[in-house]
Order: structure tokens, then C-alpha cells, then sequence
């Protein structure tokens, strides 16, 4: 058993390097720089190793003094006292009237660990004028420092202190320090070296026995009410079995009562107080399996005792066979209710066709119960013939050996299902039957069926667009060329004989006829893109939107536009599609920024409800977000004809083509400062970087 001191804490002190919690040590000082020299850099390790630490101060420094020495010497000093990690206190103001100073001492640590703490270095300072040469701490105090997660250096004046003083001192300690010219040394008595090897030899081997029994022990005693019943009990000493089997640490539980150490054990219905009193009273031993409700554990017990009031108890942990017998009795009610809550139809049958087993499902269907399937024949059963069918899987299964599946329509079962027969062997692996298990997937049926009715109406409805697009490129066209035709021979051809209203009104003619063929164009386009197959490659993006913008700027080159395009982005897309996606984004802010001088169009990428979303934004006109509503919809404009021409189709073609690749677009803007359109797509691969087209 590791006990909580070993430890090892940095002491600040080179000449002393690391010490175990419960460690007390002398010093010994003639000025106070010999006391700054040791204390200082002790306080300030303990406070960088996150312990309480607690300067008793002597007449030699007031403790106003002590406080602006350390805040001279730990540059962190107020933040520490902020934390309240340090305490500095006159020795009369150490511990209450009548409080002893191991009381004092627990206190502090008690508190120190509430804190957050690890534990408590204690700094006292002896005054100067204290007289004698005998031990500064008492037996108990001693005990109260080694017993817990405290250090602690008793400061001495030197003065005051013979070399057998000094000797005294070292042998109360262990060990002291004091100044021998310009260096520091350590002294300790003989007696204490030759005591504390010898005691560290004999420790060793009883600690050795002790801590590898395979078993866990502790060693108690009782502790009896006013009227003599064991009414508790303390803990004594325990081994590393001990710690292994319960999880208590010994250091937490050793001088503790176990009403302390296991809360509720006096509780417990197996009333362990009670049965290790009646041992350490009577002396009869006994043995037992129990529970421990504090440790939720199951232990085989034999508690004895070797003299009267103390009992010591051996015991293993038994927990995972009682846990392995408990599962055990779950296991068949468990497999009960899974079996039965399964919705396929199952059944466990022999090479014989015949029943052993079946689920609840499988029952319900054949109307009877499942004990009343038992040893019927599945033919007759579920197909009413006296012999199995020549579809049957489970015949198969049963030459061969192997699992076999087959769709059946079996009409006293209500339906079609999907069967599987799985074999079934023994501990030979000779084949004993197979389970039988059947997926009503009649609803699934039905829906292929509707499906494939669907795919024939949606296939007859391609057609009757086919049809639609081939009238309307041929069949509108023609009309709307001889409008315009002749609306351009009476304007060239009659111009000196048609007054100004005539031509205007000749003029409209051909706008609009233009206007409607671009709009059959479109309307073409638009079909185009809903029937036309996907050929998905991987596209350069960036690529795509320079080639669309540098054709923007030749249709225009008197207009000066800057054009910003993210470099290296990819997609898994339609070639074609996608730039016609990036042909309507870009020409859209192309057209909708012509009335800035200032004009600026971005394309890049940004990450949206973790996807890559793509975006084109520019610093144009922009609309009132009131009305975005109105912008995938076919033939719906935010802006007249005079403003910005259009025909309304090309943000329903973007929408639909961005759908058909499996994503989403939308649209942001505001009036006077721009808009953008983002959107994304299904599978995609992208790099990025930035590029000016």
C-alpha cells in the first residue's frame, strides 16, 4: 500500500531536493538572512506546487514584514494572495486558547484541501528569545504532520541551542539544517540514522508479505456504544489487495471510522458493524458472500479475531461471478423478449420440417399460440400441402447445408415475403435444422409497383414535352421571324412615307417579337436543362467563371469591371450545366452593375452548415429582401424591361440545374448596394486560392 506522503514534493532547497508529504524538518537561524535564505525559496515552490502555504511568524519579523519580503521575492505574489493560497499569522495567532497545535495543523490542511489545494507547507518561525534545548513539537504534532499531505519547517534561533541542542533538535526532526560559515548543511543524530535504517529493513519485509497477498486484508477495531454494542469501527491497516478490490485508498480510510469512510454501511441491510462486532467480541470466526451497498460490490468474506475488540477480515472480490450468474438468469427472458419482439415471422426448426420454436410474430399469423406450434409440419401449417413445395428454401437448406433466400407470395399469410432458411449444426457442426425467419415486404411490393407505373408516366411525360419543344422551336418561331421581317422591310424600305409614330409602333413590333424568340430560347434552355442526362466530371470552377468573365467584357469593352475570382476550386459537376449556371450568376451582376463606375464581381467559395458553398456577389443594384420570393420563379422580374432586360427564366434555370446536382441556392441582397447568390452542390473536391480575372 502507497500511502499518500510518498509523494515527493519539490522542496525549493537544493541541498535538500524533493521530500515526501509528512516530512518536518529544523532550521536553525542567526540572522534573518538566514532565515530569508531557507524560507523564501521554500514558500515560493510550495505556492508554484499549488500547496497552501502558512508562515508562522516569530518576533524576529512582524507579519507585515514577511509579507513584503515575499512580495519582493515571488514576482506573482498578490495573485497568490488573492487566491488565498497564503497565510502569514504571529505565532500567537497560530491556533485557539485551548486548541493544540496538531488540531491547528488539520485544520489548515482540511481547509487548504476544500480549496482545490494539494496540501500544507507550514513555515514557523521560533522567536528569538525562545529558551531551551528540547523538541519544539510535540509526539502528537509530529504525528499530525506525518499522518497528512503536510510539510513543514520549524525555524529555530540558533543562539538558544547547544550542540546537544542542536542534536535534539535533528533527532526530533529527522533531520536540521544550519549555516557552517558561508554554507548550509544537514545534521541528524546516530541514533536516528541507526534507527531509522533498521526500521526501514523491517518495514520493507512485513510491507513486502503484507502488500502481495493475492486477498485483500484490513485490520480493525470495534468501536461499542454506551451500553456496550459495536456501534462502528475503525480502520487499522489495510494491503494493496485491499486498495485494488474496494478502491479505497488507505491514506483516506487508516484511523478512520467506517461510518466515516463507506457513508451508509450502518444502513446496509447486511449489517456489517454488527456481524464484525459479534467476531471481535466472541472471538468466532465466520464466512460469508455479500453486498456492500456503499461499494456496490460483491465479496467472499472471512473475518477473525486475534483478540478481543479487534477483528481483522481477509476477503476477494467476487462481483464479476455474481454479475456472470445474474446475467445468466437474465439471459432467458432477455432472448424471450427479443425473440418475441421481432416483427419477422420465426421459426426454429428440425431437418424433419418440423417446428420447434416459433416467434410470436410467426404465431399470430398461423393464429395459434406458440406453444401449440410445437412439432407441427411447416407445409401443412403455413402452406396447407402435405409436403414441402418445390420452392421451399428450406429444403435446400437442408441438402446443402447453406442459407438460402427467395421471395414467396404465400396467400394464407397475407402477403409476399422475403425468406431466409440459415442452418443450424451441433457442437460436431452436423446440420440439425435451420431458422426459418420471413419479411412481410408486401407494402414494398406494392410500392415497386406504384414506382414503376411512375417511371412510365414521367417517361410518356418527357415525351409530350419532347413534342411541346419541338412545337415550339419550329412552330412559334416562324411567326415571330416574319413579324420581325416585316416590321424591319416597312421601316428600311418605307421610311420616307411612315410619319414618327408609325415607326415607333414598327419598332415595338420587332422588340417584342425579338423579346418573344429570346424567350422560346430560353423556355428551350430551361427543358433542356430538366431533361438532359447528367455527365458528371470534375470541373475547374474557377476556370469556368474567368472564361465566362472575359466574354462578359468583350461584349462590353468600354465598360471597366473588376472581376475577382477564387483560384483552384473544383467540383464533381455537368460541364455544360454548371456553366450555364456561372454564365447566368456572372452575367446577371454584369448586367445589374452597369450603372457603376466602380463596378467589382466576386466568385469564391466560403464553408455554409458545414458544406462548401459557392458565391456571386457584386456591388450592383441589388432588390428589397422582401421580395426574394419572387426570384426562382419563372417570369417573375424585380426590375422593368427599360432598367435591366430580361426574360425572367434564367435564375428558374440556375435553380433547377443546382437541384438536379443535389444542392441548394439562395439569394441576398439589398437596394442601392448589391446582391449575392450562393449555392451548392452534391459531391465536390475544392482547393482554394484567390485570382483577379
Amino acid at each position: 500500500m502507497d500511502s499518500a506522503f510518498l509523494d515527493k514534493r519539490k522542496s525549493g532547497i537544493p541541498l535538500i531536493g524533493d521530500l515526501a508529504w509528512g516530512t518536518h524538518f529544523g532550521h536553525f537561524y542567526a540572522t534573518k538572512k538566514d532565515l530569508f535564505d531557507i524560507l523564501l525559496p521554500y514558500l515560493k515552490t510550495g505556492l508554484e506546487n499549488n500547496e497552501l502555504c502558512v508562515w508562522v511568524t516569530s518576533g524576529l519579523v512582524s507579519t507585515d514584514g514577511a509579507s513584503r519580503v515575499l512580495e519582493d521575492a515571488i514576482p506573482d505574489f498578490k495573485r497568490y494572495c488573492d487566491k488565498g493560497q497564503i497565510e502569514i499569522v504571529p505565532s500567537s495567532r497560530w491556533h485557539r486558547r485551548g486548541e493544540q497545535l496538531a488540531e491547528a495543523i488539520v485544520s489548515r490542511l482540511d481547509r487548504g484541501i476544500s480549496e482545490g489545494f494539494d496540501g500544507l507547507r507550514l513555515a514557523w518561525g521560533l522567536p528569538p528569545d525562545k529558551k531551551g534545548s528540547g523538541a519544539f513539537l510535540s509526539l502528537a504534532d509530529g504525528d499530525a504532520i506525518s499522518r497528512h499531505n503536510v510539510i513543514a519547517l520549524i525555524a529555530y534561533p540558533r543562539n538558544q541551542f547547544d550542540a546537544v541542542g542542536l542534536i535534539e533538535v535533528a533527532r526530533n526532526h529527522g533531520f536540521a539544517l544550519v549555516r557552517n560559515g558561508d554554507t548550509w548543511e544537514i545534521i541528524e543524530s546516530s541514533e536516528a540514522t541507526i534507527a531509522k535504517d533498521a526500521l526501514r529493513k523491517s518495514e520493507e519485509k512485513l510491507r513486502s508479505l503484507f502488500s502481495h497477498m493475492a486477498e485483500g486484508f484490513a485490520h480493525h477495531r470495534i468501536v461499542l456504544d454506551g451500553k456496550g454494542t459495536p456501534c462502528d469501527y475503525v480502520f487499522l491497516e489495510v494491503n494493496d489487495a485491499f486498495e485494488r478490490l474496494t478502491g479505497l485508498k488507505g491514506e483516506d480510510i487508516i484511523g478512520r471510522r467506517a461510518t466515516e469512510a463507506l457513508p451508509g454501511i450502518e444502513k446496509d441491510p447486511m449489517d456489517w458493524i454488527g456481524r464484525y462486532g459479534k467476531v471481535a467480541l466472541t472471538g468466532k470466526p465466520t464466512s460469508f458472500e455479500s453486498y456492500s451497498q456503499p461499494l456496490d460490490r460483491w465479496y467472499s468474506v472471512s473475518a477473525f479475531s486475534p483478540h478481543k475488540g479487534f477483528f481483522a477480515t481477509t476477503f476477494s472480490d467476487i462481483t464479476e461471478r455474481k454479475k456472470a450468474e445474474t446475467e445468466l438468469l437474465k439471459t432467458k427472458t432477455e432472448w424471450e423478449r427479443t425473440f418475441n419482439s421481432v416483427p419477422d415471422l420465426i421459426a426454429i426448426m428440425d431437418n424433419q420440417h418440423r417446428i420447434m420454436r416459433v416467434n410470436l410474430a410467426m404465431a399470430n399469423r398461423l393464429g395459434v399460440t406458440p406453444e401449440r406450434c410445437i412439432g407441427l409440419y411447416c407445409h401443412e401449417a403455413v402452406h396447407g400441402l402435405a409436403a414441402a413445395p418445390g420452392y421451399c428454401p428450406l429444403s435446400l437448406t437442408c441438402l446443402d447445408g447453406q442459407q438460402h433466400i427467395a421471395e414467396v407470395h404465400e396467400p394464407r399469410l397475407g402477403g409476399d415475403f422475403l425468406i431466409s432458411t440459415t442452418p443450424l449444426r451441433d457442437a460436431g457442426d452436423q446440420p440439425t435444422g435451420a431458422v426459418h425467419v420471413a419479411r412481410d415486404i408486401t407494402d414494398l411490393k406494392r410500392a415497386e409497383k406504384a414506382l414503376r407505373q411512375r417511371t412510365l408516366d414521367l417517361e410518356a411525360a418527357n415525351e409530350e414535352m419532347s413534342s411541346f419543344s419541338y412545337m415550339v422551336s419550329h412552330d412559334l418561331r416562324a411567326p415571330l421571324r416574319s413579324m420581325d421581317g416585316y416590321s424591319q422591310a416597312l421601316l428600311e424600305d418605307y421610311a420616307d412615307k411612315l410619319d414618327a409614330q408609325c415607326k415607333e409602333w414598327l419598332q415595338n413590333i420587332r422588340d417584342s417579337s425579338q423579346m418573344m424568340g429570346q424567350l422560346i430560347n430560353d423556355i428551350l434552355g430551361l427543358s433542356r436543362v430538366v431533361r438532359t442526362e447528367l455527365k458528371v466530371e470534375t470541373v475547374d470552377l474557377s476556370d469556368v467563371a474567368r472564361s465566362v468573365a472575359q466574354r462578359l467584357k468583350e461584349t462590353d469593352p468600354g465598360r471597366s469591371v473588376d472581376f475577382d475570382v477564387a483560384s483552384g476550386m473544383y467540383a464533381s459537376a455537368d460541364a455544360n450545366l454548371i456553366r450555364l449556371v456561372l454564365e447566368n450568376l456572372l452575367g446577371n451582376a454584369f448586367k445589374y452593375t452597369s450603372s457603376r463606375r466602380d463596378a467589382r464581381i466576386e466568385f469564391g467559395m466560403e464553408e455554409w452548415n458545414g458544406k462548401n458553398a459557392y458565391y456571386v456577389r457584386d456591388n450592383g443594384a441589388g432588390f428589397d429582401m422582401k421580395y426574394v420570393g419572387k426570384l426562382f420563379k419563372p417570369f417573375q422580374r424585380l426590375h422593368s424591361d427599360k432598367e435591366f432586360p430580361g426574360s425572367g427564366i434564367g435564375l428558374v434555370t440556375v435553380q433547377r440545374v443546382i437541384r438536379r446536382h443535389g444542392g441548394e441556392v439562395w439569394a441576398e441582397g439589398e437596394v442601392g448596394k448589391g446582391a449575392t447568390f450562393c449555392f451548392t452542390l452534391g459531391a465536390q473536391a475544392i482547393a482554394r486560392g484567390t485570382e483577379t480575372a
